[in-house]
């Protein structure tokens, strides 16, 4: 009787109350996934200790999921557990792992590890986690952590849905209403694009490989109002399809819809920063042109021995001072990306022409000093007599000299100032008076900093 009592209440509360979800999407994704485990865990194994561990968690994320409750209910009369579904619990833990970054609540990163380590003993990261708390003295106790974690916000789902539908309404009865006006009116020139990419700032923005896409998308809604539109050409980034909006603006779809590497967050960047940090990480180009700002594919590097990474230019300089014929021939007179050390400025035959010095001038590259971005040229100018008076140049050459001697191979990057640091795509003329010379420079990237001394052309 008390068990039809229990029943009764909890089965008519589905038709009192509409079911309430995750509000946020990481950890509405990590519900469905840990009571997909739990309920195959314990279909297997009604007592099984991770599965049990699973419901509590899942419990704490949405109390009023149905099928969690349906699994408790099981639980406590020892009822048989049905899977709903083959649960992963390798990835479950990658995804738990990814999400605790986002906490600074130190309870709610041990309720994640400690799920982690249940559902997967082999993840290293959640293994080593778990170890430093307890080193730490942390307790680790499930109980612990969920009693002391602030549950996740739940949301009507069908409410949300009503209040994205009136969004949408309003905002294509808004869409018809710019679709009227022409596209001359709409766009604007570069000149005013190149001023819009200084003055436009995003509070945060965040992108990976597998959001590209979405990445750009969120850029043309920004802007499109504006007159600006973001296209994408090539073959470096998958598009499935496109879309057009009421007021004109396209938009793309592709076949990746969450993240896969690593996501980048930029904080408080202008529109060109965010455009410079998405061609480096994700190998594009971009073009600003009336109306319009353009992706296209990096150029394939002419040499395939060139990584992602480039090539290190004193690595070069050795190879070509060997004089031999089969080398000089595979470089010279080719562009490729080198990177090196930044070690002094200097001018060229005429005041247009300056030169950067890598590796104490051993190794010039050539460029025009109006293409340059001056800004960024006077602080690399600066941070190079900095790094000289506090004695970073002779301590330089020390730690070289002594590796050599060693016959010992050196990170160059370790040792300087990274803000002298640069990765750059010049074509090599080969050695001049003992010296590695580049020209006809495409662009140089300084690294500390994170911003380009000479942009991509």
């Amino acid at each position: 009787m008390v068990r039809l009592l229990i029943l009764t209440v909890f089965f008519s509360s589905f038709s009192l109350f509409a079911e309430l979800s995750v509000e946020n999407e990481r950890d509405r994704i990590i519900h469905e996934k840990s009571y997909i485990l739990a309920s195959e865990l314990l279909s297997k194994n009604i007592r099984d200790k991770a599965g049990n561990d699973l419901v509590k968690f899942c419990a704490w994320l949405n109390s009023e999921h149905e099928g969690t409750k349906a699994i408790r209910t099981k639980l406590v009369f020892g009822d048989p557990v049905t899977a709903v579904g083959k649960g992963d619990g390798a990835h479950l833990a990658k995804l738990l792992m990814f999400r605790l970054k986002d906490f600074n609540e130190q309870s709610k990163r041990v309720l994640y590890t400690i799920i982690a380590s249940k559902v997967d003993p082999d993840n290293v990261d959640a293994s080593a986690q778990m170890k430093e708390y307890k080193d730490q003295g942390v307790d680790v106790s499930l109980s612990k952590a969920i009693k002391d974690s602030e549950k996740p916000k739940l949301v009507d789902l069908a409410e949300v849905a009503k209040a994205q539908k009136e969004q949408d309404m309003k905002t294509e009865a808004e869409n018809k209403e710019l679709s009227t006006e022409s596209a001359s009116k709409m766009m604007v020139s570069a000149d005013t694009i190149e001023k819009m990419l200084d003055l436009i700032k995003f509070e945060t923005f965040s992108y990976s490989e597998a959001t590209l896409l979405d990445a750009i998308n969120r850029l043309t809604h920004k802007m499109y109002w504006r007159g600006v539109q973001f296209t994408l050409t090539g073959r470096r980034i998958s598009i499935t399809g496109v879309q057009k909006a009421h007021n004109g603006a396209i938009f793309y779809t592709g076949p990746l819809y969450q993240p896969q590497t690593e996501e980048y967050t930029i904080k408080k960047k202008t529109l060109r920063d965010i455009l410079d940090h998405i061609g480096k990480n994700m190998d594009l180009n971009y073009r600003v042109l009336d109306g319009e700002v353009a992706f296209s594919d990096t150029e394939l590097s002419e040499i395939s021995e060139v990584g992602e990474d480039g090539i290190d230019a004193n690595d070069l300089m050795r190879t070509m001072k060997d004089f031999k014929i089969k080398d000089i021939q595979k470089y010279r007179g080719k562009s490729f990306k080198m990177n090196g050390i930044v070690t002094g400025l200097g001018r060229g035959m005429d005041s247009r022409t300056v030169f950067l010095a890598l590796d104490g001038g051993l190794i010039q590259v050539y460029c025009q000093r109006a293409d340059l971005e001056q800004d960024v040229y006077k602080r690399l100018d600066v941070a190079i007599d900095a790094w000289k008076k506090d004695g970073g140049l002779q301590k330089y050459r020390e730690a070289v000299k002594d590796a050599k001697d060693a016959g010992e191979e050196i990170d160059r990057k370790e040792i300087a100032n990274p803000k002298l640091y640069i990765t750059f795509k010049a074509t090599c003329k080969g050695m001049d008076k003992g010296r590695l010379i580049f020209d006809k420079t495409e662009y140089i990237y300084v690294e500390g900093p994170e911003e380009y001394l000479m942009r991509k052309k």
